[in-house]
């Protein structure tokens, strides 16, 4: 069973921070330590107060140099509203336009919400890994949304089975950081109750799923922007905490994020009926390291 941070108590975090003494490698800890999510063993250690300057060092999961990204998110696979032409949409996007790395923001299949879905988790957790395009060019790096947290929780053996290809690399539950060309970035999943204690504003950019509409909220004071990506499904979910957002339209589709000169240009493109267009731009002048 994965451990959330809230999960965890006193006598836990002594023990990690104790093993984590011992050498100070994170590699060797995630090893004993299985059951803890690699994100949670950064919060353990983070809550403590006492690794915060030397805990970005361990703080991004991989490196990716190319300078060019894609954004999905939320394909829902065993739901009613799944659609994996869009997903086959994408690796001809990518690979027409040279895009060799895919970043996927969570809820990979539906899990055991009802009325929507149509098949047992296991089927759906296959039905992705079968489905799911294979191009030797192009690598994946997904983290596990809410409806992945509830299946895997149920029956560790799904996390096996969508772990089980090598082009695609699971990062970890609700939020994974990763260094692109020199800059932290994060992607992001709500999960209720899988509480986070994490370096505050430690990413230059986030990318978040969960909430099915593409929109941006700018932050002031230097904090990182949070881009929210569009669903690869046609499920009409939206949230409307916010009342400026009763009114949203879901349109399913991916971003994409490119470094060109001292700028990251994040670019949304939409499926219609009329096929794929490009609907937004957003700019955010990099600050290199």
């Amino acid at each position: 069973m994965i451990k959330s941070f809230a999960e965890i108590d006193n006598s836990l975090i002594n023990e990690v921070c104790n093993y984590f003494e011992k050498n100070y490698d994170f590699n060797s800890l995630k090893e004993n330590y299985p059951f803890l999510n690699y994100n949670v063993l950064y919060s353990i250690l983070y809550s403590t107060g006492k690794y915060n300057e030397n805990i970005y060092n361990y703080l991004y999961q991989t490196n990716i140099e190319d300078n060019k990204l894609l954004i999905i998110s939320d394909n829902h696979c065993g739901s009613i509203y799944q659609n994996m032409n869009y997903t086959y949409d994408v690796f001809n996007f990518a690979v027409a336009n040279g895009i060799h790395i895919i970043l996927h923001g969570g809820d990979i299949i539906e899990s055991n919400v009802k009325p929507k879905k149509r098949c047992s988790p296991i089927k759906q957790a296959n039905y992705f890994i079968n489905k799911y395009p294979c191009d030797k060019s192009i690598n994946t790096f997904a983290l596990f949304g809410n409806h992945d947290y509830l299946a895997i929780n149920e029956n560790e053996t799904i996390r096996d089975i969508l772990c089980s290809r090598n082009d695609i690399n699971m990062l970890g539950f609700k939020k994974a950081y990763l260094k692109w060309c020199g800059n932290i970035i994060s992607l992001q999943h709500d999960i209720e109750n899988f509480k986070l204690n994490l370096p505050f504003n430690a990413e230059y950019i986030s990318f978040k799923g969960h909430s099915h509409f593409y929109h941006i909220k700018e932050k002031a004071n230097g904090k990182s922007e949070k881009i929210y990506i569009p669903p690869m499904c046609d499920d009409p979910v939206y949230y409307v905490s916010n009342p400026q957002l009763k009114d949203v339209i879901v349109k399913p589709g991916f971003l994409t994020a490119e470094i060109i000169d001292n700028n990251i240009v994040i670019i949304n493109y939409s499926f219609t009926s009329n096929g794929l267009i490009k609907e937004n731009e957003f700019q955010k002048v990099l600050k290199r390291k």
